[in-house]
């Protein structure tokens, strides 16, 4: 019974580390493409003038 509760608890440890290094690379990316995204409309503003 134990040894069950230990690889439970290792998975869902391992889960959360998993989910936790896919929500910060979403969370870079979002904010890269954000930024290049603000980027390229400042670009495409001053050409306009």
């Amino acid at each position: 019974m134990s040894r069950v509760n230990k690889e439970d608890t290792y998975w869902e440890a391992h889960m959360l580390s998993i989910i936790n290094i896919v929500t910060t690379v979403t969370v870079i990316k979002y904010e890269e493409a954000t930024y290049s995204f603000e980027q390229e409309t400042q670009h495409c503003n001053q050409l306009k003038r």
